[in-house]
């Protein structure tokens, strides 16, 4: 689905902001439950089962690939949610276009957050088709560590920041000389965003933000290219048709993603210059 980026979707960029906090908790929650349950299932499967590590495959059931296809759903979801705050609050800080509720939302975070989001829903996805671990401490590692790298890098209290939280501080004036001085010292002159330094590149990163997703595709269609072509040969004389339709599947859609729009890329660069290193 593609995230609403501009003024026409408008009313989904505010609905996200309005109840999105709720819907980004119990993604990762849902996640570190879903995550512990299954390595749990997979370390009581092993031992009762006895299987060796080359008959991981036999332990994506069914039942386990519809749970981690509906985790993986529920975090694309998470992701496509907090790019619309995200661009609710660029929105709104930058393009003088009211969306309420977003005097606290920290768009970079938040952008980085959709992007972990997605990270961890391929993992999850990897993990599925996954036919190369060389021990079940590895499989068993697998996806808790890319928690700790994608899920909880950004936690979700650094972009959302509540205003409530913070214990206002009085305010004490200071002595201001005729000079315009303070104690005698100069008034510094308050130091530009990059936002305000470089406000096209600000927007080309949520363009390239967008280009990252066909990045995901191609991945996503290599690997589950691959995985066909390890089995083609039994599975083509079974279905030679059939496993040729899938091949030209995945090729098609890596063909199609590999040609995304990507000016973005370039924009960013030549505004922001040797800074963008």
């Amino acid at each position: 689905m593609q995230a609403p980026n501009d003024v026409s979707d408008i009313n989904k960029i505010q609905q996200a902001v309005n109840s999105g906090e709720s819907e980004l908790q119990h993604a990762i929650d849902s996640t570190n439950q879903f995550v512990d349950e299954i390595v749990t299932e997979q370390e009581a499967l092993r031992k009762s089962k006895n299987l060796p590590i080359q008959d991981f495959q036999k332990f994506i059931t069914d039942d386990v690939v519809e749970k981690l296809d509906n985790q993986i759903s529920l975090l694309n979801d998470a992701a496509q949610t907090a790019h619309s705050m995200a661009t609710g609050a660029f929105l709104n800080n930058e393009k003088n276009i009211t969306v309420e509720g977003t005097k606290n939302l920290d768009f970079v975070k938040l952008e980085q957050l959709a992007d972990n989001f997605n990270s961890m829903a391929f993992s999850i996805e990897t993990y599925g088709m996954a036919r190369s671990f060389e021990s079940w401490e590895e499989a068993s590692a697998y996806l808790p560590s890319r928690r700790e790298e994608s899920l909880l890098a950004i936690p979700l209290n650094e972009a959302i920041i509540h205003s409530s939280s913070v214990i206002d501080e009085p305010i004490i004036a200071e002595p201001v000389t005729e000079e315009g001085n303070v104690d005698g010292q100069s008034v510094a002159s308050t130091e530009q965003t990059d936002a305000e330094r470089y406000p096209e590149a600000i927007t080309s990163v949520f363009k390239i933000s967008e280009a990252m997703d066909s990045h995901r595709i191609i991945i996503k269609e290599l690997d589950q290219l691959s995985a066909l072509l390890e089995v083609y040969s039994s599975e083509f004389r079974q279905d030679p048709e059939g496993t040729l339709a899938q091949a030209k599947g995945h090729l098609e859609r890596i063909k199609v993603a590999a040609q995304t729009e990507r000016t973005g890329f370039e924009k960013f660069f030549k505004t922001a210059g040797p800074e963008a290193n």
